[in-house]
């Protein structure tokens, strides 16, 4: 009688842990590229966060610029939104929008309202409101 001799895997086997450890390499892959597009996150877009935000609080709030600080009005609480330690601030509170400029200031031309600020030696210019 010819007996079987079972001294290694089968196609089937071996086919089954390749497809295994490929589906594991490309969950391991798009992990580390989102990891890696996460930590390229840099302040500039954090501070262009910033700018929605407070383009959406004029949206809802009274605005106005009064010695180079933005003035919110808003359910009836007043908000002042600020240069502080390098820091754009929201007060009442201390709310930081931006952190790491070197200067901000706000003003109001032709009836809109800029956000001025300073950062890396370049100077920004948004419309607000």
């Amino acid at each position: 009688m010819n007996q079987l001799k079972k001294n290694g895997f089968t196609m089937i086997e071996a086919l089954l842990s390749l497809m295994v450890s490929l589906l594991i390499s490309s969950m391991v892959c798009m992990i580390f590229s989102v990891v890696f597009h996460l930590l390229s996150v840099t302040s500039n877009n954090q501070n262009q966060y910033a700018i929605l935000q407070l383009r959406q609080l004029c949206a809802i709030a009274d605005c106005q610029v009064e010695n180079q600080e933005l003035k919110l009005s808003l359910n009836q609480e007043n908000y002042v939104v600020h240069f502080d330690r390098n820091r754009l601030v929201k007060e009442s509170g201390y709310e930081i929008l931006m952190e790491g400029i070197d200067d901000a200031y706000f003003e109001e031309q032709k009836g809109s309202i800029y956000l001025v600020y300073a950062y890396k030696t370049e100077k920004y210019h948004f419309e607000i409101a």
